[in-house]
């Protein structure tokens, strides 16, 4: 199992963080999610390596960007 972060623009919210919980649970791969809005941070733990790790990410981002949000990878 891994675990990767991101910072999510525009969440005003805990209806918002709630709704990207829940979309990006929906994501293949994706095992657990956490969402703060205080840090403005998703915390995703996911199954999957190389190419379908790439996926994921992917993935996963445009299911944030679908609801309206800025994301992007935490350095």
């Amino acid at each position: 199992m891994r675990q990767i972060e991101f910072i999510i623009e525009g969440m005003h919210c805990g209806k918002c963080a709630s709704k990207v919980q829940n979309f990006v649970q929906e994501v293949s791969g994706v095992i657990g999610t956490q969402v703060s809005l205080e840090q403005k941070l998703l915390s995703v733990e996911y199954d999957a390596s190389g190419k379908q790790e790439k996926h994921l990410i992917a993935k996963v981002m445009e299911s944030v960007q679908d609801l309206g949000y800025e994301i992007r990878r935490k350095v």
